[in-house]
């Protein structure tokens, strides 16, 4: 179960606190599976999925910090990056600091994705995208 692993892998590698209160807002209506990431270096593919959590980062931090999850720190370290400055902003990011190739994937998997929701339902910006999913859930019937 992939979807179920992502919220088990929030509580064990993150946060049980995180999990929680994910848990608690309905976290499978804000999940989105983008696709698949080989990295060539280990041989070894990735799911790349896109979890719309309604904290800012300082938040998601202080969370995993304050309750850790048995198995972390996560080996890569948790990253984040603010996306309002635009596409050419988020690609420097991403090339002059520590992220893993599978992290850069993500981002990049997820700017495109949230790029879609915005022209498809005609929004503005990439936070209006994100936005638009915590009320919508994805429009979830």
């Amino acid at each position: 179960m992939p979807f179920r692993t992502v919220i088990r892998g929030v509580a064990e590698e993150l946060s049980p606190k995180l999990a929680e209160t994910l848990r608690a807002l309905g976290w499978e209506r804000h999940l989105r599976l983008l696709g698949l990431s080989y990295d060539l270096e280990g041989f070894h593919p990735d799911l790349l999925f896109l979890l719309a959590v309604p904290l800012e980062a300082d938040e998601v931090q202080k969370t995993c910090r304050e309750f850790p999850g048995p198995d972390g720190p996560l080996e890569g370290g948790l990253r984040s990056t603010y996306i309002g400055n635009g596409p050419f902003d988020i690609v420097r990011i991403l090339a002059t600091t520590k992220w893993t190739p599978g992290g850069a994937a993500s981002v990049i998997r997820s700017l495109e994705y949230l790029d879609a929701i915005a022209a498809e339902q005609q929004l503005s910006s990439f936070q209006d995208a994100i936005d638009w999913i915590l009320d919508t859930g994805y429009g979830a019937d």
